[in-house]
């Protein structure tokens, strides 16, 4: 019995044809070989021939299972544990309702032991690879239902261990990412199914360390900067999805620390200045649209407080005075777009308001 179980478990192993050169992927490594039909041998039969016994222990059960349309749909063996209770060990074999294979596996004492290897409903292999007490293991490969290559993972003991890569349908690498331990660990590579990339970074022991930049599906780039372990530092770029707007800014350890400019979806300035521990300090200027200043205010540890002035679009002085805590305080000037003095706003202020 032993030479038949081992040919039905070198049967499991996807077979590729000789072809030359692997294409190369957009990681600059080859792809894996293209998924393969069932053959005729994996599809099996109802009169396969029943094991007496497993690994050298007799076959206390043995049980089949048929579609409504007398298809076989299982085929395992079972044995009995202390309890009494029927537990998979054997050959475990089921097929979809059409008659076509859908999986082999292997069972030792209720675990998935051995070679795996799953079909889609089309005939084509799924996915394979190799379980150790119910842990993958090693090399597992994926396919997509019309054979393209879909995913190519490595296993040590059911942790993820090595290189991950994943393809679109269209052949398109979608990512390329590194683990060590079932922990993110090494390059951190991702693309849209248009082939431009979307990430490329780097992971250390679970977190982000290192140059990471990330790009829109048009092309440009939504953020760029370094991390270190796990917290932005350093200069950053940043661009917002929904309001296009871009920030440079400066962090340490993932905090606010250095001068901060945020431009317009143009790329027009908006406002900059400076922070310290994610407070503005010092003087911060505002824009608009067309260039010219809008506003000049003073910050003290992260509140409005000292000078300020705002102007016209036309460059016109509007408005200047003091500012205590984000609120007018004092005496206070105010002109019209022409330069006109505003007496109607002009005057001392208390807690932002007027005083009489």
């Amino acid at each position: 019995m032993i030479p038949l179980l081992f040919a039905l478990v070198v049967a499991f192993a996807p077979q590729g044809e000789e072809q030359g050169p692997a294409p190369v992927s957009l990681d600059g490594l080859p792809f894996p070989p293209h998924g393969r039909m069932a053959t005729q041998a994996e599809q099996g039969r109802p009169d396969d021939p029943v094991l007496a016994e497993f690994e050298g222990a007799p076959v206390e059960r043995f049980q089949r299972e048929w579609t409504p349309g007398g298809f076989l749909r299982v085929r395992r063996y079972v044995e009995r544990d202390a309890q009494r209770r029927d537990i998979d060990h054997g050959p475990d074999w089921r097929w979809y309702e059409n008659g076509q294979v859908q999986l082999k596996r292997t069972w030792r004492h209720g675990r998935q032991d051995g070679p795996f290897i799953d079909y889609w409903e089309s005939g084509f292999v799924k996915s394979s690879g190799v379980f150790v007490r119910d842990d993958k293991d090693g090399r597992w490969l994926g396919w997509h239902e019309d054979g393209a290559p879909k995913a190519e993972k490595t296993w040590k003991l059911g942790r993820l261990d090595g290189v991950e890569r994943e393809w679109f349908r269209t052949g398109v690498q979608r990512i390329h990412i590194t683990w060590k331990d079932g922990v993110l660990d090494g390059p951190y590579r991702v693309w849209y199914g248009t082939g431009r990339q979307s990430v490329d970074g780097r992971y250390s022991a679970g977190v982000k360390d290192g140059p990471w930049t990330e790009w829109g599906e048009d092309g440009g780039i939504a953020t760029t900067g370094t991390y270190s372990h796990g917290l932005e530092d350093g200069r950053f770029y940043r661009r917002d999805g929904s309001t296009h707007e871009q920030y440079e800014e400066t962090l340490v350890l993932g905090v606010l620390e250095g001068p901060r400019t945020v431009f317009d979806s143009q790329g027009r300035k908006v406002t900059a200045g400076s922070y310290s521990k994610n407070r503005p300090i010092g003087l911060h200027t505002t824009w608009y649209p067309s260039g010219a200043v809008r506003s000049e205010i003073e910050y003290v540890d992260g509140v409005a407080t000292g000078p300020a002035k705002y102007f016209h679009e036309n460059g016109r002085l509007q408005g200047e005075g003091n500012l205590t805590a984000g609120k007018r305080e004092g005496a206070w000037r105010y002109f019209d777009a022409d330069g006109a003095p505003d007496a109607a706003a002009t005057g001392v202020y208390h807690d932002d308001a007027k005083v009489p």
